[in-house]
């Protein structure tokens, strides 16, 4: 069932300024090379089912531009401390030249395992 509610005006302006401050970001991050397909070796400690399929999910969809969650095609994403929502909004939408990632490609939970990894990434990241 959907909902024919309009999303009110400062909800917007907040995630359009939003949006746009990522591309001006994104924008200014130059992209180097693609190196070689790797995934990050945070697999270690992946005993939560939701890692694991976020992490599957992840080299399916994002590690050719964002190797291990570095810089390749796209800029690295384990540095950028950005907020659940936002990185979710991202996948969502796609901004630049992200593609969008719409509900055919991938499903809520699928976003949710996937940004769930990242956030795994970003702590092991962290850790050094």
């Amino acid at each position: 069932m959907t909902s024919n509610r309009a999303i009110p005006r400062p909800v917007l302006l907040l995630v359009s300024a939003s949006i746009g401050i990522l591309i001006a970001m994104t924008s200014m991050m130059g992209c180097g090379s693609v190196p070689p397909k790797t995934t990050v070796n945070a697999s270690a400690d992946l005993s939560d089912p939701r890692l694991v399929r976020g992490q599957q999910l992840f080299d399916e969809h994002c590690n050719q531009c964002h190797p291990a969650g570095t810089t390749g095609l796209a800029p690295s994403i384990n540095e950028k401390p950005l907020p659940v929502w936002l990185m979710k909004t991202q996948i969502r939408a796609g901004l630049g030249a992200m593609p969008a990632f719409h509900q055919d490609r991938l499903a809520a939970d699928e976003i949710d395992d996937i940004v769930a990894y990242l956030l795994h990434l970003r702590e092991e990241t962290k850790r050094g």
